[in-house]
C-alpha cells in the first residue's frame, strides 16, 4: 500500500452529530482534546474513541461516519472526495450516490485494503492491527476492495477478510452496519 499523505486544509469536512462516551480529537492543526458533540472537523483531524464511546460524524452533504469503540480514523478530503485512514477498530460508512460532483471518490484506508465506495453502506474492521487482518463488509450497495495483489468486488450482504495481501470471500456474521436512523441530511456544513 502507498502511504497516505494527510494534509491540514482550511475547508471543514464534516461535524460531529453524535457521541456517546468519551473520545479524543487529534488536531491536524490547532490544539487537541476532548471530542465533543458539534465539533467541527478539518482534513488531518483525527478521532481515537475509547471503550463504550461511539462517534457518529455527518461528513459534506452525502455520508455518515459512525465509529466504534476503540478506533481511530484521520479524515482527508478535498473537492467532494473523502479519504478516511483507519488506524484500528471499526468504522461504518454511508455515502449517499446522488449529487456526488463527478470524479468524487471515497474510500477508507486500512494498514493492508482500501476500499472504496459510491452509494454504499459498508463497515471495515480492523481485527488483527499487528498481521494485519480486516473484515470489508458491505450492507447495500457495492464497494471495491484493493490490495497490492488485486482488487475484488464486494456486493451487498458480503464480506471479503483480507489477511496480508490475501482476499477470501466469507459469510456475513452479522449485519455489518449499525442501521442508520436516517439518511443523510441536505445540508451544508458551515465554517467556524
Amino acid at each position: 500500500m502507498m502511504p497516505v499523505v494527510v494534509r491540514a486544509q482550511d475547508s471543514e469536512l464534516g461535524v460531529v452529530t453524535t457521541l456517546q462516551g468519551t473520545a479524543v480529537l487529534v488536531r491536524a492543526a490547532g490544539p487537541s482534546g476532548p471530542l465533543g458533540p458539534h465539533d467541527h472537523l478539518f482534513s488531518g483531524d483525527r478521532i481515537v474513541t475509547h471503550d463504550g464511546s461511539l462517534v457518529r460524524v455527518l461528513l459534506g452533504r452525502r455520508a455518515v461516519v459512525t465509529l466504534s469503540p476503540r478506533s481511530s480514523l484521520t479524515l482527508g478530503g478535498a473537492n467532494g472526495s473523502q479519504v478516511l485512514v483507519l488506524s484500528s477498530g471499526t468504522v461504518y460508512y454511508h455515502v449517499r450516490a446522488e449529487g456526488m460532483p463527478p470524479g468524487a471518490v471515497h474510500e477508507v484506508r486500512a494498514p493492508n485494503v482500501v476500499t472504496r465506495l459510491t452509494g454504499t453502506v459498508v463497515s471495515v474492521e480492523i481485527e488483527n492491527v499487528s498481521e494485519p487482518v480486516t473484515r470489508v463488509c458491505v450492507a447495500a450497495g457495492t464497494a471495491s476492495a484493493i490490495t497490492r495483489s488485486g482488487a475484488v468486488v464486494v456486493n451487498a450482504n458480503q464480506c471479503v477478510l483480507v489477511t496480508g495481501d490475501r482476499m477470501t470471500r466469507v459469510p456475513l456474521r452479522r449485519y455489518p452496519a449499525p442501521p442508520p436512523r436516517e439518511a443523510p441530511p441536505e445540508r451544508t456544513i458551515g465554517r467556524r
